[in-house]
This record gives C-alpha cells, structure tokens and sequence, in this order.
C-alpha cells in the first residue's frame, strides 16, 4: 500500500491498525519523507508490519538518518534519482548492515527496469523491484526486444551493458 507520504503520524496509525490482519507485504511512505521520526514511531507500535520509504532520498548519504535510526524496513531507492547501477548498490549494501531490504522504486521505462534489474541481481538484501508494464507508446517501442516478466521474474539480459539494444528508430518517431 503506497500512501505518498500524504498520511499524518494519527491517520498512518490508524491505518496500518485497520489492515494489519492482511499482512501486507509492506506499507510504503506512510508519512511525509523529510523526516524519519514518525516512520521509527509507526515501527515500534506495529513491529508487525514492514514500513518502506526512501524514493525521494536520493545518496547514500541521504539513507543514513533512516537506516541508523531504524526508521525503515525496507528502502526504496531509485536508480534514477540515486546515481545509478554503483550507488544504488552501495545504497543497498548499507542497508544490509542494518538488516533493511531493498524495493528499488522504478516508475519509468525499459531502460530503467534493465539497469534496475542487473542491480537487484546482485543484492543479496533485494525483496522486490517495482515493475509498470511496458506494454504502451513510447515505452513499448524503445526496446528492440522488451524485457519481459515470466513467473514473476525479470530474466536479467546477458548481453553487453544492460542487455538491452535501443530501437533508434522509436526515438526518431517520438
């Protein structure tokens, strides 16, 4: 459950409490994202139920204040906001020090999902990466062939780079 960090700390309460019999995977940025203080408040009354947060942080360092104060248990950074495939793996191997999973948040494109996925590959903290089906213009026609989810999984490409070749002709188009 994704709450744009639009909920106050009573209303997050009130919330997770009303839905914790559902056992969500985890409730994402139940509060507003410029500080962890409510998050670390909401994980000690509900120990329960996984909080997220973390797609509008954007370093290593910006990660910090959230995984030392326990603010989190799963951190969604973004490869697109973080610094790519090294930060965003640096990212997520702090967060292994403090035991916090990695969501990677990932709204945008196949190349995005392509880099996204070589990097969870590598994680051994990764829980799940945010995934939004290519399957409209543009974003259908910028892969000459799309990466495609089989059984709930991305296979990640073997070829050079990303494993993924741009359809040069889609951006001509577009």
């Amino acid at each position: 459950i994704d709450c744009h960090g639009n909920l106050s700390l009573q209303a997050a309460y009130r919330l997770i409490d009303s839905i914790r019999e559902y056992q969500m995977l985890f409730i994402e940025e139940p509060t507003n994202a410029d500080t962890p203080r409510p998050l670390v408040a909401l994980r000690r009354a509900f120990p329960d139920q996984r909080i997220a947060a973390g797609e509008r942080l954007m370093t290593r360092w910006g990660f910090r204040e959230w995984l030392e104060t326990g603010a989190v248990d799963v951190i969604q950074a973004d490869i697109s906001h973080c610094g790519g495939i090294g930060e965003l793996l640096r990212i997520a191997c702090g967060a292994e020090t403090y035991n916090v999973q990695v969501a990677p948040h990932n709204p945008y494109g196949p190349v995005a999902l392509a880099a996204s996925a070589h990097a969870c590959a590598a994680m051994p903290n990764f829980l799940i990466l945010e995934y939004h089906p290519d399957d409209v213009a543009p974003r259908k026609d910028i892969l000459k062939e799309p990466l495609m989810v089989k059984d709930g999984y991305i296979p990640v490409p073997n070829k050079p780079g990303l494993g993924i070749e741009l359809n040069e002709e889609a951006f001509k188009h577009y």
